[in-house]
């Protein structure tokens, strides 16, 4: 019978493909284990935020957003202009997979391995929290904003509806921008209080278009809070010995 082949470390496999396969299947399996392992914290903040959000905040959504639109000058202003630049700009393609593949290629350029597993990780969480977020809001049904005033619509859960209009709650575009902008604070701060800093922007640009509520808002961000929190846990794990 044939010697058995040792397993490669992911030190041992480059920078290229063959590392990108062994740092995602790692980051993988460690973001399930670590909310495995608190998952009874997770459902107890989960439990938290939603009991938060539908009796402190819903009943201000509709006033919040006349808030944030008055201060801002109204739909024909400068502020909005750079609200639908950051807000349209949060398609997963158009930033998400951008920082993904910015820090990969420069983790693979500078050979740091540790930079290499920040990008996975963003990656994953941002995949976990987007993926989220779809299930429950073609699930729940909620009207944004805006088809609540074109089409008179009441605010509440009409079940699940195909159209896109009905997919407010929760906020894809700030749960995905979370996702990916919590691990890289968690992991490489300096960087990462700008990618923040862009998440945060997020919601707000989402709210400014009439896209989202405020409970939308912060039920994304849980989310990409969450999983980041749970991927960045695998950065950290592993990056002890990393280049």
């Amino acid at each position: 019978m044939a010697d058995e082949q040792p397993t490669k470390s992911s030190d041992d496999l480059g920078y290229g493909w063959a590392a990108f396969k062994q740092l995602w299947g790692e980051t993988w399996r460690d973001t399930w284990s670590f909310l495995r392992r608190y998952w009874i914290f997770w459902a107890l903040a989960t439990i938290a935020v939603l009991v938060w959000c539908f009796y402190a905040v819903w009943p201000y959504d509709k006033d919040w957003l006349a808030f944030y639109r008055a201060i801002g000058g109204g739909k024909k202003s400068a502020t909005m202009d750079w609200a639908n630049f950051i807000g349209d700009s949060g398609d997963l393609a158009q930033y998400n997979i951008i920082v993904t593949a910015g820090f990969w290629f420069v983790g693979r350029w500078a050979k740091k391995r540790n930079w290499q597993r920040i990008a996975i990780a963003t990656f994953i969480a941002c995949l976990l929290a987007g993926l989220t977020c779809n299930v429950f809001r073609a699930t729940l049904g909620r009207p944004r904003p805006s088809a609540q005033i074109k089409q008179e619509l009441d605010d509440r859960f009409y079940g699940p509806k195909p159209k896109s209009h009905f997919h407010g709650f929760p906020s894809g575009h700030t749960a995905t921008a979370f996702g990916t902008a919590v691990p890289v604070a968690i992991t490489s701060p300096v960087v990462g209080v700008p990618v923040l800093a862009y998440a945060g922007s997020m919601g707000w640009a989402r709210m400014y278009q009439y896209q989202h509520h405020p409970t939308d808002i912060i039920v994304g961000g849980y989310l990409g809070v969450m999983f980041g929190v749970a991927a960045a846990a695998s950065v950290r794990k592993r990056r002890k010995g990393d280049c």
